[in-house]
């Protein structure tokens, strides 16, 4: 049981890279949506004003946002450690998780600026 701990920092290594790896896939996803309703006639983001298009994009910007932010933070906790026999998966969370997180947010950006209701 010991060796399931998150306190261990191998685990916490494995752990990270895993969410944030989740989180990138989600990106993916919102990066789909957004640019399936991109009019590039108008340079907009065309939805409909009754449909739960705007809930979907800000629910899932929030979820990938806090699973990369775990991710970074549990990779940034395991990078460097002795006793961390994977640094790789933790530099490798760290950093991805910095990258999804900074695409969740320009994902955001990008709809609220060109977000159009019909």
């Amino acid at each position: 049981m010991a060796s399931k701990s998150l306190r261990r920092y191998d685990v916490q290594a494995k752990v990270s890279l895993i969410i944030t790896i989740l989180a990138s896939f989600g990106l993916v996803v919102l990066i789909t949506i957004l640019g399936r309703n991109y009019n590039s006639e108008l340079r907009a983001i065309m939805y409909g004003s009754e449909s739960i298009y705007a809930p979907l994009v800000m629910l899932g910007t929030a979820g990938i946002s806090l699973l990369s932010l775990i991710g970074l933070v549990l990779g940034f906790n395991s990078a460097g450690q002795r006793r961390n026999n994977m640094q790789t998966r933790s530099w490798v969370a760290f950093f991805l998780g910095t990258a999804v997180l900074a695409g969740a947010v320009i994902c955001l950006a990008m709809f609220w600026i060109l977000k159009m209701k019909l």
